[in-house]
């Protein structure tokens, strides 16, 4: 099982290279929408809600200004392997963020709808684990490059086309009710894409060497 983690890895981690400020930009970026996202939405909320939701907001915010110091950080401990982790460790975080932000427009017990909702994001990224782990046999014998991480991806990318499709569909045909549900599944299945960000700061794996070893696509 370990073996075959390192093939997957060595298949699926396309950029090798440890982490840069352009990590850090893209983190603090996404942070970003997302905040002004919250604004925008706590303006169709009410009550409790949007107490909540304002909630929400300064945590974001508050989030944003602790990754901004992190970045700062950055520019003077680039070799700190702590901070290498801060960026996917963001990302994960604002994953979280956005699944209770979320709940509030999914029913009124917010609560249940987080926690649900969190439960159903670990799952996935379990399943997807597994599938990847049994797929890689089938991944090697396809053509370097996108072939095998496409398949490697299989799960997350379906699921993100129906949503993106349905996306579209809400907007043409003014659903808005499936538009929240679509982003959230976006968000679950896009994560397994972002855990690799760990393989750039913890590279042990890349020594290791198997039998039938792929490096950079190519089988050794």
């Amino acid at each position: 099982m370990k073996e075959r983690y390192y093939e997957f890895l060595n298949m699926a981690v396309v950029d090798t290279s440890p982490i840069k400020h352009f990590d850090y930009i893209r983190a603090c970026a996404m942070e970003v929408v997302f905040t002004l996202l919250i604004l925008i939405g706590s303006i169709f909320i009410e009550g409790e809600k949007h107490d909540v939701s304002m909630l929400v907001f300064y945590i974001t915010i508050f989030h944003l200004l602790a990754l901004l110091f992190m970045f700062l950080l950055f520019q003077m401990f680039s070799k700190s392997r702590l901070l290498q982790l801060i960026p996917a460790s963001s990302i994960l975080i604002s994953h979280v963020e956005f699944l209770f932000w979320s709940s509030l427009f999914l029913g009124k017990n917010y609560w249940s709808v987080f926690i649900m909702l969190f439960v159903l994001s670990i799952m996935f990224q379990l399943l997807t684990f597994v599938y990847q782990l049994l797929i890689v046999p089938k991944a090697k014998k396809l053509p370097p490059g996108e072939y095998r991480k496409n398949l490697l991806f299989l799960p997350s990318i379906v699921y993100l086309l129906i949503s993106a499709i349905v996306i579209v569909i809400a907007r043409l045909f003014t659903l808005p009710a499936y538009v929240v549900p679509s982003l959230v599944v976006a968000s679950i299945v896009c994560l397994p894409f972002y855990w690799l960000e760990y393989a750039r700061v913890f590279t042990g794996w890349k020594k290791k060497s198997t039998n039938n070893f792929i490096f950079r696509g190519q089988i050794k």
